[in-house]
């Protein structure tokens, strides 16, 4: 009877450590999507945001990093590199540095974190019993296309803060995603897929210049 006990004890912890894992991932990216919406309307981030991007930051090591799941090593240098670009931009950020230098820090940021955890929120996504949404883009293109596909991802997140409840999203970077970028057979991006509830494909969006107004009328 002990040993039965002792048995759910460790299986429900464990599933505790998932739960909260899972949590840390979607709060961080949450954030990160707040300041990615105020630097996109030229405006400063809130101070608190930073401060609870910083307290998530102390747990991030022990988040599992599904990119690096064998080695140890190699998983805490990247997640290293992504604390260590929040803090510089913390740094830039209490300097009062301009707000388009925030947007290059806050580029660098964006690309560290997909590094670790893209894969995570598209396996994530394909769970969902909701309608989804993978905008395919690049971290490495001409100035323009950059700002196609940065300007794209807040669009998304904008809309993401107000219907979490009737969507999901993931992002994937084509310049370290190549394969998924044949096997969703994406050429120009930004590229964006809408998929409804059961994942059924519904409509595809490239370089899409009204992309706002497209995703409005999908979510009703």
């Amino acid at each position: 009877m002990k040993i039965k006990l002792l048995i759910i004890i460790i299986v429900l912890t464990s599933l505790s450590r998932i739960e909260g894992s899972d949590k840390e991932k979607h709060l961080i990216r949450d954030k990160f999507a707040e300041i990615n919406i105020s630097l996109m309307k030229n405006e400063y981030p809130n101070q608190i945001t930073l401060k609870e991007i910083r307290g998530l930051f102390e747990n991030i090591k022990n988040i599992e990093n599904p990119v690096k799941q064998n080695d140890e090593e190699n998983r805490e240098k990247e997640t290293d590199k992504l604390a260590q670009a929040f803090k510089m931009f913390g740094k830039k950020y209490n300097s009062h540095y301009s707000i388009d230098t925030l947007k290059q820090s806050i580029s660098l940021i964006n690309n560290y974190f997909l590094a670790n955890f893209g894969k995570y929120f598209l396996k994530q996504l394909n769970k969902a019993n909701k309608k989804k949404i993978i905008i395919f883009c690049t971290s490495l293109s001409c100035e323009c296309t950059l700002e196609m596909c940065n300007k794209q991802i807040v669009e998304i997140q904008e809309i993401y803060e107000k219907n979490k409840s009737v969507f999901e999203y993931a992002i994937v970077d084509c310049d370290k995603e190549s394969e998924l970028q044949k096997k969703y057979k994406v050429g120009f991006l930004p590229t964006v897929i809408l998929y409804d509830v059961k994942g059924k494909k519904t409509k595809r969006f490239v370089r899409e210049v009204n992309l706002l107004t497209q995703l409005n009328k999908y979510l009703k």
